[in-house]
Order: C-alpha cells, then sequence, then structure tokens
C-alpha cells in the first residue's frame, strides 16, 4: 500500500494502521509497536550532517549507539537506545528534506522488523 504526505511518500504493508497528525505519521504495527514519521524542511539549502547531528545531540550525549544508514533516496544516522526502552531513531536527509523517524518495538518482538525495514527502504522525497 502507498501512503504519501505532503513531502515524502513510502510503501507500508495493508496491515498497518496511519493515524495522521499535525507534526508527524504514525503506523502502528500489527506487532507491538509503532513507527512514527516527523518531515522538517530546511528553508535555504541542503541538509547538512551538522543539522542531522544538531537533532540527534541529546541521544548521542545519552549514550545512544549511532551507526551510518544509506538507503536508495535518504542517508543519515540510526540510533539504538542506550537502556531497555527498545527504540530506535533515525535521522535521514535528501536535500532540504530531513526526516526524523521513531521505531518503537516491545522487548523481544521484532515480528515487524523486516516490514518497517522495507517501508524505510522505500521513503522517497514528494517535494523537496
Amino acid at each position: 500500500m502507498e501512503y504519501s504526505s505532503k513531502w515524502w511518500a513510502l510503501t507500508i504493508p495493508c496491515s498497518w494502521d496511519v493515524e495522521e497528525t499535525r507534526d508527524n505519521v504514525k503506523f502502528r504495527l500489527p506487532g507491538n509497536g509503532s513507527l512514527v514519521v516527523s518531515a522538517l524542511k530546511k528553508q535555504s539549502g541542503s541538509v547538512t550532517e551538522s543539522d542531522v547531528n544538531r537533532y540527534a545531540r541529546r541521544f548521542l550525549d545519552a549514550g545512544w549507539t549511532e551507526s551510518q544508514v544509506e538507503w536508495d533516496n535518504f542517508s543519515g544516522i540510526r540510533l539504538l537506545s542506550s537502556d531497555r526502552e527498545y527504540a530506535e531513531r533515525f535521522y535521514v536527509s535528501r536535500n532540504a528534506l530531513l526526516l526524523v523517524i521513531v521505531y518503537m518495538h516491545g522487548q523481544q518482538d521484532s515480528s515487524d522488523e523486516a516490514d518497517v525495514l522495507s517501508a524505510l527502504r522505500s521513503i522517497r522525497v514528494l517535494r523537496g
């Protein structure tokens, strides 16, 4: 199933529920998880590594583990929770668009992980 927002789109399984708010889109997963996507559009120029790090700073300072993310249409960082929150945060950008993505899942629950990764890799820019 195709989901499109004002700035971006992705392909998700039909079994996901979608809840839109003014600030983000929340996808409820069939397992015990959710995926929340927020989009920020830079007024001038492209999003830089410094911009990404500024938004991620408090999680980096709290000890979250960082790794690089390279998808077809976006690149950035992935942060893994340093405690037992079972959370992952992605800060990915393309041109002037920065997406902040939070994936929450239950302890030891990775039943939705393949679908989540497939959806994330499918994200593409519509405008910006």
